[in-house]
């Protein structure tokens, strides 16, 4: 040893630097486990020092801005759209596509459609036509 000075080195575990930094020990191992903080593996564990504790508060500093923010810029109302004339029509399930088109219950003259028809002619505005009652 040179000039017969011994300095003994002081390790921390990482609850103590946790309590240091005012943070949970989780944050501090994560940390560490990612090697985003500096960190000696002594006796199967992480060891913290002086110098790491100081390093970890210099690398989560954080600067000032280069240009300071004078004020928050305030966003201008969307314009509402104007009123829409057609009217939207939900798809059929695509279970139901594949098994073809489904029958609608029968209506009171006995008679049905089916659903695709029906919604086919809503969307185009042409008018549904429904066969009328059977002549006897």
């Amino acid at each position: 040893m040179a000039g017969g000075a011994t300095e003994r080195l002081t390790f921390y575990r990482a609850a103590d630097v946790a309590e240091r930094l005012g943070c949970s020990h989780w944050w501090v191992k994560e940390q560490a486990r990612n090697r985003r903080i500096p960190y000696c593996w002594i006796g199967g564990s992480c060891r913290f020092t002086e110098e790491h504790v100081a390093e970890i508060a210099r690398l989560t500093e954080v600067q000032p801005a280069e240009t300071p923010v004078v004020g928050r810029t305030r966003r201008t109302a969307v314009p509402a759209r104007p009123e829409s004339t057609s009217r939207l029509v939900a798809r059929v399930p695509r279970r139901a596509r594949a098994a073809g088109p489904a029958k609608r219950p029968r209506d009171s003259e006995g008679e049905g459609e089916t659903w695709d028809s029906q919604r086919t002619a809503e969307a185009t505005g042409a008018a549904v036509t429904r066969p009328g009652p059977a002549a006897t």
